[in-house]
C-alpha cells in the first residue's frame, strides 16, 4: 500500500494505530501503523475497556445488613457518656404518662369515696357510675382522649431523640416534644397503623375461627378439637404479626423527615422492612433476656435496657434505610 493511501486510511479512521501495515519501502517486515512517522497527526482515542469491579468492590456494593451483634455494639458506643441523658428523656416521657393517668383515674377514686359514703353502714356499695359527678366523668374521658391524641407525637419525638443520638447530632431531652410540630401527622399515622394492624389480625384469624366452627359443628365440642384449633390460632397470629412488622419503621420515617405524610411514611416503612422482618425479630429477641433481668429490679433497670434497645433500633433504621436507598 502506498504511503498516500495509508494517510487516507488513517485520516478516515479505517486504519488504527494497532493495525499492521506494509509497503515496498519497508522490506519484508510488517509493522504497526503507529510506528510510521507522520501517519497519525493525533493518534485516535482507543476506547477503554469497561472496568470490571474486583471481588472486594462487588462485595462492598452488595454488602448485607449490619449483623445484630454489631448493631448492639454500635448502640453501646452511641450511648457512651450519654446514658444519663437518654434515661432522663425516658423518665420525662414516663412521668408525663403517669401524671395524665393519675388525673384520668382521679374520678374513679372519687367514685369509690362517694360510693363508700353513700352505702356506709348498709352493707352494700352504691353504683359507681351514679356516684361520679358529671364534671369528673367528662374530665376523665377528656384525659383519655388526650392520651390517645398525644401518643403519636410523643412517639415521633422519642424516636427523634434516638436518631439524633446515634447520628451524633447533639440529642436533647427537648427532642421528646419535637413531634408536636407534626401533631396531626403523627396522630393519623398512629391511627392508620392501628387500623391496619387490627385488619391483619382479624383477616388472619378468620380461617382459624372457621376451622374451629366447622370442627365443633361436625364433631361437637371435644377436648381434641382444642389441640387442632389452638395451633391454628397461633399460626394465624404469627402470620398477622409478620404483616404488622412492616409498619415498624413508620415513626422513625416521620422523625427523620417531618414533611412525610402518614401514608407515605407507612409505604416507606413497608419498603424498608421487606425481607428484614426476621432480622428485626431476632434483634428484639436479643433484648428479651435483658428485659427479663430488668423485672428483677422492679423495672428500674428497664430504663437502661430501654435506652440500649432504642439506640440499637435507631441504628437498625439507619442501616435498612441506607440499604433501601442504595
Amino acid at each position: 500500500v502506498q504511503e498516500s493511501e495509508l494517510q487516507r486510511l488513517a485520516q478516515s479512521g479505517e486504519l488504527s494505530t494497532e493495525d499492521l501495515v506494509w509497503n515496498p519501502s519497508m522490506g519484508e517486515h510488517w509493522a504497526p501503523a503507529s510506528t510510521i512517522e507522520g501517519l497519525f497527526v493525533s493518534p485516535p482515542e482507543i476506547p477503554k475497556p469497561p472496568v470490571i469491579p474486583s471481588s472486594s468492590t462487588a462485595e462492598t456494593l452488595g454488602s448485607s445488613l449490619i449483623p445484630n451483634k454489631e448493631l448492639m455494639k454500635m448502640a453501646r458506643k452511641s450511648l457512651k457518656g450519654k446514658w444519663a441523658l437518654a434515661i432522663s428523656m425516658s423518665l420525662l416521657w414516663f412521668l408525663i404518662w403517669v401524671v395524665l393517668t393519675m388525673i384520668q383515674s382521679t374520678p374513679t377514686f372519687i367514685a369509690m369515696h362517694y360510693g363508700y359514703m353513700a352505702s356506709h353502714g348498709q352493707g352494700l356499695v352504691a353504683p359507681m357510675k351514679n356516684a361520679i359527678p358529671l364534671p369528673y366523668r367528662i374530665a376523665s374521658i377528656s384525659i383519655q382522649i388526650l392520651q390517645v391524641l398525644i401518643s403519636g407525637a410523643f412517639t415521633v419525638g422519642f424516636f427523634s431523640f434516638y436518631l439524633n443520638l446515634v447520628r451524633s447530632l447533639k440529642p436533647k431531652v427537648s427532642d421528646l416534644f419535637s413531634g408536636l410540630r407534626i401533631f396531626w401527622k403523627a396522630f393519623f399515622s398512629l391511627f392508620l397503623v392501628g387500623v391496619f394492624s387490627v385488619f391483619w389480625i382479624i383477616l388472619f384469624q378468620i380461617p382459624a375461627f372457621a376451622l374451629s366452627g366447622i370442627l365443633v359443628h361436625q364433631f361437637k365440642p371435644a377436648p381434641w378439637i382444642a389441640w387442632i384449633t389452638m395451633p391454628s390460632f397461633l399460626i394465624c397470629m404469627i402470620a398477622a404479626i409478620s404483616f404488622i412488622y412492616s409498619y415498624a419503621m413508620t415513626f422513625f420515617v416521620l422523625a427523620d423527615d417531618h414533611a412525610t405524610g402518614p401514608l407515605k411514611a407507612i409505604r416507606q416503612s413497608k419498603g424498608m422492612m421487606k425481607e428484614k422482618k426476621l432480622k428485626l425479630f431476632f434483634l428484639q429477641l436479643r433484648f428479651l433476656g435483658w428485659f427479663l433481668l430488668a423485672l428483677l429490679t422492679l423495672m428500674i433497670g428497664g430504663l437502661w435496657v430501654g435506652a440500649y434497645y432504642h439506640a440499637a433500633l435507631a441504628h437498625f433504621y439507619d442501616d435498612v434505610r441506607a440499604k433501601t436507598l442504595s
